[in-house]
């Protein structure tokens, strides 16, 4: 099925394994399974998971929180339409 091609006008659309939107930050790939994107949201929270870790003991617990909802929860919501179609097996790390 690599043979298929697309055009619009006189311009041919090249096929790619995955595409990054510059701004939007939701990779597509070429099989529409959105394991890239999972994998860079889940590495995204497990590393600002590590700062909240070590920050535990020496700030208060709003602060905690609120660097919880300025640098994590963003990842999470943002393309969460995207969670529900994806196969479980897709979501391993991030649904435990």
């Amino acid at each position: 099925m690599n043979d298929v091609s697309i055009k619009i006008i006189s311009y041919k659309i090249a096929n790619v394994k995955q595409c990054r939107p510059k701004y939007l930050g939701i990779i597509i790939d070429d099989e529409l399974n959105w394991i890239k994107y999972f994998d860079n949201i889940y590495n995204k929270i497990v590393r600002f998971s590590g700062i909240i870790y070590k920050m535990r003991d020496k700030v208060p617990l709003q602060c905690l929180k609120d660097v919880y909802f300025s640098f994590v929860y963003p990842h999470i919501l943002y393309g969460i339409e995207l969670y529900g179609s994806a196969f479980q097996r897709h979501l391993g790390g991030m649904a435990s």
